[in-house]
């Protein structure tokens, strides 16, 4: 699994990626000359705006452009609290992304000598073709950062065969996989080595077999991300614990589990170990530290969905999750302070942790989430059960 290529694809769902130098060193590491020598990573314009590191409100303020008598040039914001802060220039250096240099280098991590095909404009390429058993394969990248209109489905489905396609996608916006050989993300698809990009042939050749078994619903881990297939429609999402316990009803469906068992089963663990006293609740400095933190997380995940920044929101809600835990396990429904079995714990927790992770399918495939929501009972016992038998590869 590509981490590189993951973020890239990240970055891509934006309108406008824009990248600090130190993002770039974080997000290529040892790849950074590379893909920077290719023209993937390009500079762009300079920051006219900048958050101040010199006092705690993190204000954002529009840089200044100062001459200095002995002709120097300084770049400085203003503020409220330090006065002129100047700002390092390589600070407001910016990069973005080159999307036809990316898919460029992607056809030629097939072969030296390959071209990309424009098949439809900006949405989509054939960047070569791999053989899979005797067949050759067409691989076609999909740039589904944004929803395919019905025609353009349609004018794709006529410039290829289908079943003789595998479409590797860029986002992560629903589309209509019917009928292709295989379809996967582009960090599952190709991993970056020092020099250049590869594709990952072998993940491919599982990916098809395993499609062309007929194999109608999928919901196993792959890497650090799951493939979930459901009702002809295929998507990948982040590995959490709470898709591990999901993973676990399928296998089992219409039979009794109990929030203990799960956990334990994912710890690797005697679920007898797992139950007893949590003890005494929480003191009242604990209780009041734990409430100001969460009245303050409310407003971190305020500002993260307001900055699109996914990674933040998910840090902040397994916080909130776990502080939501605690006070609920310290109060009873009249607010006196009680005490809780760890069993209850961990009611609540793996309770939650499902929860959570299906509105995360939902943002991902809807149609699924709504299935696992009529079918799942969570309490101390959980329960899968469909309306009607289904077969999961997990």
């Amino acid at each position: 699994m590509s981490k590189l290529l993951s973020k890239l694809s990240l970055l891509l769902t934006e309108e406008q990626p824009s990248l600090t130098w130190h993002d770039v060193e974080e997000l290529l590491g040892s790849h950074q000359h590379f893909l920077l020598d290719a023209k993937v990573i390009v500079p762009t314009r300079p920051a006219s705006n900048v958050a101040c590191d010199a006092c705690h409100l993190g204000h954002v303020e529009e840089v200044v452009r100062v001459k200095l008598h002995d002709s120097r040039v300084v770049f400085r914001i203003p503020c409220e609290e330090a006065g002129w802060v100047e700002i390092a220039e390589e600070n407001l250096r910016r990069w973005t992304i080159d999307f036809r240099c990316l898919v460029r280098n992607l056809a030629l991590g097939l072969s030296p000598a390959a071209s990309p095909i424009e098949l439809l404009p900006g949405l989509a390429w054939s960047i070569g073709a791999v053989q899979i058993e005797g067949k050759v394969y067409r691989l076609v990248l999909l740039n589904n950062t944004q929803v395919l209109t019905k025609s353009q489905s349609s004018e794709l489905r006529y410039k290829v065969i289908p079943t003789g396609t595998i479409l590797i996608a860029i986002g992560d916006q629903l589309f209509d996989e019917t009928g292709f050989a295989a379809a996967m993300p582009l960090f599952s698809a190709f991993e970056a080595e020092e020099d250049r990009l590869v594709l990952r042939a072998e993940f491919l050749c599982e990916m098809v077999i395993s499609q062309s078994n007929e194999a109608e619903q999928i919901f196993r881990l792959r890497g650090e991300f799951w493939q979930l297939r459901y009702g002809g429609t295929t998507v990948f999402v982040k590995g959490t614990v709470g898709l591990g316990y999901i993973a676990r009803l399928l296998t089992e469906p219409n039979r009794d589990i109990t929030a203990v068992q799960l956990l334990a089963a994912r710890a690797g663990i005697d679920p007898l170990i797992t139950i007893g006293s949590s003890g005494e609740v929480l003191d009242e400095q604990t209780k009041a530290e734990y409430g100001r933190r969460y009245r303050e997380l409310l407003q971190e995940l305020e500002e993260a969905r307001a900055n699109n920044d996914f990674g933040q929101i998910d840090q902040l809600e397994k916080e909130k999750d776990m502080l939501t835990s605690e006070l609920a396990r310290a109060f009873g429904l009249s607010g006196r302070s009680r005490k809780k079995t760890d069993a209850e714990k961990i009611r609540n927790s793996v309770s939650m942790a499902v929860a959570r992770d299906i509105q995360r399918i939902n943002e991902h495939h809807s149609e699924l989430a709504r299935h696992l929501t009529v079918s799942i009972t969570s309490g101390q016992v959980f329960r899968y059960a469909p309306e009607k038998d289904i077969c999961w590869v997990v």
